[in-house]
């Protein structure tokens, strides 16, 4: 009697893990719908052709060769995706690069009125580093100043704000010197 529960026991143990192993079965979807991914639209392009824009074209040409000049621009966007503020730094890192910008009351007015709606980043402020050199510079665009400069041109943001800021990826924006014949 005692070998008969032991083996009632054991078919039971048994049977027990065999159905604890059955696999489930998943059905298949109708259909699998795949949406591409659409291109990322490129938010710096505005900004950079308004930057291009304001530049004083025959300062440009006087610049001296192997001389870069950084900018960090805060632009502040609202709930609308529209630009509400442009920060600067207080400490502007050089004058050649204003006196290369139209009046700077100007280039923030025209960097406001840029008509661009900037999707994904509705109340949130874009930290955008734009480096301008010559295309015909060597290798190494005087990093001594572009590291001092970033160091001085990080923008004045309000003491008071709760936005999220965000870190664009720097923009180079090159020129070519004019040909002398």
């Amino acid at each position: 009697m005692k070998r008969l529960v032991i083996v009632l026991l054991l078919i039971l143990v048994c049977h027990s893990l065999i159905k604890a192993q059955e696999n489930a079965k998943i059905e298949a979807p109708d259909s699998i719908n795949i949406t591409p991914k659409g291109k990322d639209i490129d938010i710096s392009q505005p900004i950079v052709k308004c930057i291009w824009k304001s530049i004083d074209q025959n300062l440009l040409q006087q610049v001296p060769k192997d001389f870069a000049h950084l900018m960090v621009l805060g632009i502040s966007i609202n709930d609308q995706g529209q630009i509400a503020e442009v920060y600067r730094s207080k400490k502007e890192p050089r004058e050649d690069l204003l006196k290369l910008l139209s009046p700077i009351n100007e280039f923030d007015q025209k960097i406001k009125q840029i008509p661009f709606r900037f999707k994904g980043y509705e109340n949130k402020i874009l930290i955008f580093p734009v480096i301008l050199y010559r295309n015909d510079d060597d290798q190494t665009i005087s990093i001594r100043n572009i590291l001092s400069d970033i160091v001085s041109m990080w923008p004045t943001l309000p003491a008071d704000n709760v936005k999220q800021i965000v870190l664009l990826e720097p923009r180079y924006i090159t020129y070519y010197p004019k040909r002398t014949k």
